[in-house]
């Protein structure tokens, strides 16, 4: 339970500032639940690197992740419990102001090498009719557009913003060498316009790349809606 006291107490077992306090044992901790107390738990660590081997570590935990995989299986048979996750989601996103820019959980985070290839490997064996599943549920929601009600400039827009996410992807240190805070006051810019590329035919793959990108303050991005701040020369000089 939170501590109730206003004395300035500390954690009984890392001596950080206490938040709790036991309800048997009346010891005061930092944390709600105890094995998250960074000092248990590498006690907790220390000790299972003295018992266990790494190999059969690694063989329970596979044992355990698969046993976890069979249950969520169960549970998203269960349309209620589906409906009330994806609500709670919802409401998370809402909560802390979007998904985008610094509202990300892994804004200013990178994926270690390993995760990319794990990723990337399970992407590959997924079996396409998911993604095909996966937009019919969309469809059917309302909250996607089928590809043949499509206009050419909505798919024209799709593409750009698909080239775009992988060009700040992979290339944003390149885009944004100050490390300037994309979200509230800085917004990603095509410097020769989305629009203006579907006008004059130009390839989305050109209007995505990371040489046409930049973060620029969001009010300037914002009244040069439509217009360039390069000509279509200047951007075929620097591709």
């Amino acid at each position: 339970m939170p501590t109730t006291t206003t004395i300035n107490n500390t954690c009984f077992y890392c001596g950080s500032q206490a938040l709790y306090i036991s309800y048997n044992s009346k010891k005061f901790r930092c944390v709600e639940k105890i094995s998250q107390c960074p000092t248990i738990s590498k006690k907790q660590e220390k000790a299972r690197q003295q018992n266990i081997s790494v190999e059969k570590r690694l063989n329970h935990m596979k044992i355990m992740s698969k046993k976890g995989h069979s249950k969520l299986r169960e549970l998203h048979k269960d349309k209620k419990w589906v409906s009330n996750k994806s609500n709670k989601i919802s409401t998370a996103i809402k909560k802390r102001g979007g998904h985008i820019g610094q509202n990300n959980p892994m804004y200013g985070k990178k994926h270690s090498d390993t995760s990319i290839q794990k990723l990337s490997t399970r992407a590959k064996n997924r079996n396409p009719l998911s993604y095909l599943r996966a937009t019919k549920t969309k469809i059917n929601k309302g909250i996607a557009i089928p590809k043949e009600q499509k206009t050419s400039w909505d798919l024209y827009k799709e593409q750009v913003n698909n080239y775009t996410v992988k060009s700040w992807k992979y290339y944003q240190h390149l885009i944004n060498p100050t490390n300037l805070k994309r979200g509230l006051q800085y917004e990603l810019d095509h410097k020769f316009s989305i629009f203006e590329g579907f006008r004059q035919g130009i390839s989305s793959r050109i209007i995505g790349h990371f040489k046409n990108l930049e973060l620029i303050p969001k009010n300037v991005n914002r009244s040069k809606r439509i217009n360039c701040s390069i000509t279509l020369k200047k951007l075929q000089e620097i591709l």
